[in-house]
């Protein structure tokens, strides 16, 4: 999706980086995530919880180890949404496994 490729290009950029196109790239998230969130989009809470096969798609598992139990999200690699209590796109995760 555009967000996701939005998101990835934010990814690259440093927190305190205040460069126009860092600061552009900011701006267009977030009026981005303001008009969908606003006819009531809202993001897949993924990491640190438990896999959900309902709304993630397990890319790849590490062993799972005192800070990932089996079973638990470690990392979300690209968002996924929700339209009320329709998945509209899977949240693509890592997934710690015994």
């Amino acid at each position: 999706t555009i967000l996701s490729d939005v998101d990835r290009a934010l990814s690259t950029i440093d927190d305190d980086d205040q460069s126009p196109v860092a600061q552009g790239i900011r701006l267009l998230r977030n009026k981005m995530w303001h008009e969908i969130s606003g006819e009531g989009v809202t993001a897949i809470e993924a990491k640190g919880k438990q896999f959900d096969p309902a709304k993630m798609d397990a890319i790849t598992t590490i062993p799972a180890s005192e800070n990932f139990a089996s079973g638990s999200v470690v990392d979300v690699l690209e968002a996924g949404y929700m339209y009320k209590q329709r998945v509209l796109i899977a949240a693509r995760v890592v997934v710690a496994s015994d």
